[in-house]
């Protein structure tokens, strides 16, 4: 299912585009800060996801909070450093 999310992006890209007459450059812009955004957040936070997931898996409890904090900052400065860059270059 996880896979089929860059290609639900782009339906939905494709939609915003025709349905709001948005620029090629903003959907562009938008589909791939969306589809950026957790991969450039997860950058060398592997193995302690991997750490913390058997961790969980182990004790029998939820895998929904493994994620460390500093992952979780890391994906807030990705999409920040994104949207600060659509407002200075991208933005009318």
């Amino acid at each position: 299912m996880r896979a089929q999310a860059p290609l639900a992006m782009a339906v939905f890209a494709l939609g915003s585009y025709a349905a709001k007459q948005m620029e090629e450059a903003t959907v562009l812009a938008m589909y791939t800060s969306v589809v950026l955004v957790f991969p450039l957040g997860a950058i060398g936070q592997r193995k302690e996801l991997a750490r913390r997931l058997m961790e969980a898996k182990r004790k029998g409890e939820s895998e929904d909070r493994t994620w460390p904090p500093t992952m979780v900052g890391q994906i807030f400065l990705a999409a920040a450093v994104m949207v600060a860059v659509y407002c200075v270059w991208l933005a009318p």
